[in-house]
This record gives C-alpha cells, structure tokens and sequence, in this order.
C-alpha cells in the first residue's frame, strides 16, 4: 500500500507467502509453532536456549510482531524460537494459565530447561534487550557474529 515501508527482500522466504498474506505461517525452520504443552516440554528437554511467542489468534500485535519475530529468529540462529497460539486447544490453554499471561504478545524466555524470565508486548528494541541479557546463545551471536540481511546492511 502507499506509504507503508518496503518489506524486506526475505520476507517471503521467512513467511512461506506473500507479503500480503503470509503473516501468520512462520517457516519451520526459523520459528517453530508448538501444538501442545507437552510438545513444548519435549523441545526444551533437550536443555537449548528458547523464547516462546504466546499469541492468540485475536491479537493484531502479535501478527504485527510476527514477521520482526521471524527476522530475529535469523538473526539470533543459536536460539530457538517457539510460537505456541494460547488459545488453540486446552493444553496450550493450561500454559497460558501456568505463565500467568495476561497480555499479548507474551514472551517466555528458557535456558537449560528452565524458564528464565517473561515479558509482554512488541517491541523489538525490548525483546533484543532482554534476549542478550538472558539468553547465553543470543550473547555468542553478538559477541562472535554479524547479521547481514539481504540488502546488504549489517546488524551487530
């Protein structure tokens, strides 16, 4: 549309669809959309470094936030980026319940299989901060790595 920022040249690469329409459909391998709690359990057993998106599928923020999300699953390659919808079935219901979230999106940030800390809304300066300072493998990314996107523009 006129006057709204140009999407990046990934944008349908990240989201498997057009720019118009592909918000909600996250490609696997950059955000993973979890089902159940106990496939969410199963993922962080392993012990990896994990931030979970809780959206619902009312939420204009979240599929606002959904392609940044993607974009930092990207960039942040060392961590695992999970989206669990709150309002699919009633597990996912009683996870929501157990997080105690009343605001979305809401961000559940886990290292070594434990819930390190939560956080709401959708604010991608907020959502690096927080990553960086709780998530060791988002540190090694900036310590070792730059991101470069398509357009050729390098983020430290």
């Amino acid at each position: 549309p006129y006057g709204s920022a140009p999407r990046p040249r990934s944008f349908e690469r990240v989201h498997g669809g057009s720019a118009r329409g592909g918000g909600r459909s996250l490609e696997r391998k950059l955000v993973t959309r979890v089902h159940s709690e106990a496939e969410l359990n199963s993922i962080l057993a392993n012990g990896v470094d994990a931030v979970v998106e809780l959206s619902f599928t009312w939420c204009k923020a979240c599929r606002v936030f959904d392609p940044t999300y993607a974009e930092l699953a990207m960039r942040y390659n060392g961590t695992t980026f999970l989206q669990v919808m709150g309002d699919e079935n009633d597990s996912l219901k009683q996870y929501v319940k157990e997080l105690r979230a009343r605001t979305s999106p809401f961000f559940a940030a886990y290292s070594h299989s434990k819930l390190v800390r939560t956080w709401t809304g959708a604010d991608e300066r907020k959502f690096v901060k927080f990553l960086e300072l709780l998530l060791p493998s988002a540190r090694k990314r900036v310590k070792n790595e730059a991101y470069k996107n398509p357009e050729g523009i390098v983020y430290m």
